[in-house]
């Protein structure tokens, strides 16, 4: 006998959506990109598979040839900005988690770093690099938010509900909501049940106007460190979002526009 299925509470909830007239926006953003892999073949092919746009957060100081080389015939990636060469900074021993984009440095030697990965991104890889910044560890400071704005970028991206769209004017914030790995002890796979919790929490509250609502909401995923069963389920999330009318796959660059 098998259990109850895990997508249940997920089809439930965007029945939720349709009964009310409203769609229910989802994207998809995929962390630590910078060398082609197994993984990154096996992104490339599910989001051309079910036609879901990925935004790929990549390093700029980790982009290698071959990745580069791949992406020109990847019509299905977009590339956004993952900090610039995901190293820590924060101190040791104090309880602040890993940080890249803080102000453990001087500003001006973080933004310096930002402006010159964009300009390496755009210097290795070919087409559209969307001037978007996602957060190593998803930690930025707001301090770096208007010096962003004045270098180019449009967009930051970090986890969990935004407080508010635009935190300051010219940019904006979109997050990723549901994270399918455990990472404590090990990278591993959280499970479908817990995973699908997390995307329809943020759905729920969007729907119910406890989030906002024009926030889509966000799969976070990081291809390197993905098994087997993580990937099964993120074949079956998408098939399954893909074929209820009230689920729409936005591509970052119909978001940041």
């Amino acid at each position: 006998m098998t259990g109850p299925d895990p997508f249940d509470q997920l089809d439930r909830e965007l029945d939720a959506w349709l009964s009310a007239g409203l769609t229910a926006t989802l994207w998809w953003r995929d962390d630590d990109a910078g060398e082609m892999s197994s993984g990154l073949d096996r992104l490339i092919a599910l989001s051309e598979r079910h036609g879901v746009v990925c935004g790929l957060a990549t390093v700029p100081a980790w982009v290698a040839d071959a990745l580069a080389e791949r992406l020109k015939d990847a019509t299905s990636i977009e590339v956004l900005q993952h900090g610039y060469a995901h190293v820590n900074h924060a101190p040791r021993g104090q309880g602040l988690g890993a940080w890249e984009l803080g102000l453990h440095r001087p500003l001006e030697i973080v933004m310096a770093e930002l402006t010159n990965g964009r300009e390496m991104l755009c210097a290795k890889i070919s087409g559209g690099i969307l001037p978007v910044v996602a957060a190593p560890w998803n930690h930025i400071d707001p301090a770096l938010f208007e010096p962003m704005v004045e270098a180019g970028f449009v967009g930051v991206s970090a986890a969990d509900a935004r407080p508010k769209p635009y935190p300051v004017p010219g940019l904006l914030q979109v997050n990723g909501h549901c994270d399918p790995i455990k990472w404590k002890g090990g990278a591993r796979f959280k499970g479908a049940e817990k995973s699908v919790r997390d995307m329809v929490e943020h759905l729920t509250a969007r729907r119910l106007g406890e989030a906002d609502r024009t926030e889509p909401t966000g799969l976070l995923t990081h291809h390197r460190d993905t098994d087997g069963a993580c990937w099964r389920f993120l074949d079956a999330l998408m098939a399954r979002t893909r074929a209820h009318g009230a689920a729409q796959w936005l591509a970052p660059s119909e978001i940041w526009t």
